[in-house]
């Protein structure tokens, strides 16, 4: 029986080079107009270890919310066989059978503020924020790019021999 190693992944969540910070702190767009983000949530769906030998491992199939807001869900503990990790490879987005499913439970249960409607499905990413530049009544914004769903893999890096 090989051994197993315990691997956690932290989600750190950033505004260009700056840490996200909640509803307390002013951004710059590129158009130089101040911001605030109250709310930041998304999907991470399917993670997979690849070693450093080539071996690979799936970690997670299913989605798992990434809230800003809570702490707990920034960080993510798994068993892996593989004992030097090269890269992590995971999805950003609600998977296609997800939202043609309907209404799930879990990290896609609809009270936790990720599903749209009935005929529309999961919101893959929300950012909800503040504006002075916004003009209408309660400036808000709410980002639900279609087909978000992307690959992002992360290199480990090598520590010096």
């Amino acid at each position: 029986m090989p051994n197993l190693y315990t691997l956690i992944i932290h989600f750190s969540i950033f505004v260009g080079r700056q840490p996200l910070q909640l509803s307390t702190t002013q951004y710059q767009n590129n158009c130089h107009e101040s911001f605030s983000v109250g709310q930041c949530k998304f999907c991470v769906l399917a993670i997979w270890v690849t070693g450093t030998k080539g071996e690979t491992q799936t970690l997670l199939e299913s989605s798992h919310l990434v809230d800003a807001a809570d702490p707990a869900s920034l960080n993510l503990q798994f068993s892996t066989h593989i004992p030097s990790i090269a890269s992590i490879r995971f999805n950003i987005g609600v998977d296609s059978q997800a939202n043609a499913g309907g209404v799930h439970t879990g990290d896609l249960d609809p009270m936790l503020g990720m599903f749209w409607t009935w005929n529309t499905g999961y919101i893959d990413a929300r950012l909800k924020g503040q504006s002075d530049s916004a003009h209408a009544p309660a400036p808000l914004f709410l980002g639900r790019p279609p087909h978000i769903r992307r690959w992002s893999t992360a290199p480990f890096p090598r520590s010096a021999p």
